[in-house]
């Protein structure tokens, strides 16, 4: 049964794309939608805790947070072992869920950034 999804932003957004990602989970018949967002995006924070609460309201799980919160998170909860491995398996979720090819770049560009590769 399907519940929640995330959408994954690294650019500038608003309420109205908050609430477009979780409405298309919604419509999905799903109860949980993770935002999270990378370090090129900027936000209205009042108005997107706003948005979050109109939806929290309604009864729809919400959570928000930055990349490298998500990313530090995953590794901990992973049963990997290495920085190596967790980075393979960003990867390979990213070629699974069809990201873009400039996601994939970036997903490169920061394990070399963190000599994590």
């Amino acid at each position: 049964m399907f519940q929640y999804a995330i959408e994954v932003k690294d650019k500038d957004f608003t309420p109205y794309d908050l609430a477009h990602a979780f409405e298309k989970i919604v419509a999905a018949g799903g109860s949980k939608g993770e935002f999270i967002y990378g370090p090129n995006a900027n936000f209205d924070n009042d108005k997107i805790t706003l948005k979050l609460q109109e939806y929290e309201d309604k009864g729809f799980f919400t959570l928000l947070h930055d990349i490298f919160s998500y990313s530090r998170m995953m590794l901990f909860k992973t049963d990997l072992h290495s920085k190596s491995d967790f980075i393979g398996a960003i990867m390979s979720s990213a070629i699974t869920i069809n990201s873009k090819e400039a996601t994939k770049k970036w997903i490169h560009a920061i394990a070399k950034e963190l000599s994590w590769n």
